[in-house]
């Protein structure tokens, strides 16, 4: 970014000369409106050529070059801007955004702070605290930042939606909803709003009310990937997998850098038997991040084809990855049977019933009835003890 404004700055001031500073911080706010932020810049250096103390030149030029993806120019200017004029609210504001944006929450707090301390009239301000707080999951700081910000912005839409999540975090779904419709209120565009109603009803088993939020979502937004991928998880619950497919589609056609996404669509192929697609989402997860699930579609394909070994080799790597998948135990277990490994097998079994895989008791059932009828003792044996 240094070297874009040292571009931007040679060469080019000929036909501004005579002009003041604040002239050019307006020439540079009109390009800043139309998005040209390259030429918004060169304004705002060319004022900062005049006045190196003006605080407003530097707080506008670092927006301007945050637009333009110049993270190390805005922290820059925004800093200068603090030490030009320190009593000013929106240089810490505007810093903070930054911290906050690449994850030094505790730089970002400190910053917010100093922004409402110098003008707590501003909720905005509030707004930005409350976002740190509510991704700490300090939920009571949270909402009592977003119910300052309320007051102060009664029609705020991200306000009434950081409240809506945080009232999901403590458990209050009827509050969650009320903030999310009241955020809707003021944005009816707010995919994020309708997404999570989505959820609350998903949570509450009215899938096809979900199913319809998750529709309102993406017709607000066409390219709501998240919308496209819960939708597609959801079918898939619901063994629709072909619609499953489709939404998952379209959230890898929006956003193809999502191993979940990549490893939810291998799985609908999978029981679609389109082993060949399913493979080559598997290889792609993998690549992206390597995931016990990833690793276990993988197995599963290739224990379709037969291919027994290979798939114990993917279920060793998934195990390595997470020791208590029960699936993994499941499908070693078939993978064993298949080689005649009856009593590794039948311990496999056991270990993914334990794990919360309730498919496996037929499996033990028929493969291993000396094994399931002991298990069925001791569970009798228990409640009656337990009696």
């Amino acid at each position: 970014m240094r070297y874009l404004l040292a571009l931007l700055c040679l060469g080019c001031w000929g036909h501004l000369v005579g002009q003041t500073k604040t002239e050019f911080v307006a020439q540079g706010q009109a390009h800043a409106q139309r998005r040209d932020y390259g030429p918004a810049i060169e304004a705002y250096t060319a004022a900062l050529r005049l006045d190196s103390l003006y605080t407003d030149a530097y707080l506008l030029r670092g927006q301007a070059a945050l637009a333009l993806g110049g993270v190390e120019q805005a922290f820059y200017d925004f800093t200068r801007a603090i030490i030009t004029d320190s009593s000013r609210a929106d240089g810490y504001y505007f810093r903070g955004d930054v911290y906050q944006r690449y994850g030094r929450l505790i730089q970002a707090l400190q910053d917010f702070d100093r922004a409402i301390a110098l003008q707590p009239d501003s909720g905005t301000y509030y707004i930005a605290r409350a976002i740190v707080h509510y991704e700490e999951r300090r939920l009571l700081q949270a909402q009592s930042d977003l119910n300052k910000a309320l007051v102060l912005l009664p029609n705020s839409p991200k306000a009434a939606l950081y409240m809506g999540y945080v009232q999901i975090l403590q458990g209050d779904s009827k509050a969650a909803e009320h903030y999310l419709n009241r955020c809707l209120k003021s944005d009816p565009a707010n995919a994020d709003a309708f997404i999570q109603l989505a959820e609350i009803r998903r949570a509450e088993g009215k899938l096809s009310e979900a199913l319809d939020f998750y529709g309102k979502a993406i017709a607000v937004v066409p390219q709501a990937h998240i919308a496209y991928s819960a939708r597609g998880e959801l079918y898939l619950a619901l063994t629709e997998y072909d619609k499953a497919v489709q939404d998952l589609d379209s959230a890898i056609r929006h956003f193809p850098f999502s191993t979940e996404y990549y490893n939810l669509r291998a799985t609908a192929l999978l029981y679609l038997k389109q082993y060949d697609r399913c493979l080559e989402d598997c290889e792609t997860s993998l690549k992206l991040t390597p995931t016990a699930e990833g690793y276990i579609n993988r197995g599963n394909v290739r224990y379709n084809q037969k291919l027994y070994l290979e798939a114990l080799h993917d279920v060793d790597l998934a195990l390595k990855l997470d020791n208590q998948s029960g699936a993994a135990y499941l499908l070693r277990g078939l993978c064993r049977l298949k080689l005649e490994l009856s009593s590794a097998a039948c311990a496999d079994f056991e270990k993914a019933i334990d794990l919360g895989m309730p498919q496996a008791n037929a499996l033990l059932r028929k493969y291993c009835p000396e094994a399931a009828a002991a298990r069925a003792q001791a569970a009798q044996e228990k409640a009656t003890s337990d009696q």
